[in-house]
Formats: C-alpha cells, sequence, structure tokens
C-alpha cells in the first residue's frame, strides 16, 4: 500500500502521524470545504507542504 486516504479527516492528525511513521506513503485528507484553513494552519505548523 502506497495511497492512505481520511475521509473527513478535518484537521489531517491521522493522516499527518501515519505518513510520519511510514513516510512512503502518500497521504491525502477529504473534509468539507470550510475546514481547509484549519487544515491548513495544522499541516503548517508540522512543516508540511499543503496543496
Amino acid at each position: 500500500m502506497r495511497t492512505v486516504a481520511d475521509l473527513g479527516g478535518a484537521r489531517g492528525n491521522l493522516v499527518a502521524r501515519l505518513a510520519a511513521a511510514h513516510p512512503h506513503l502518500w497521504a491525502v485528507c477529504f473534509d468539507v470545504p470550510p475546514l481547509k484553513p484549519l487544515f491548513d494552519e495544522h499541516v503548517a505548523k508540522l512543516g508540511w507542504p499543503t496543496g
């Protein structure tokens, strides 16, 4: 497995932890658009790019 998706992932905690523990993974987090600023802020604090 190389890809993991979290549906309803809010701030991305699950995918961030999985990707940190398994660097070969490509992780994606889906949720409603109003949560994107919270996700972007949280992931930026982790030092990860957002897209």
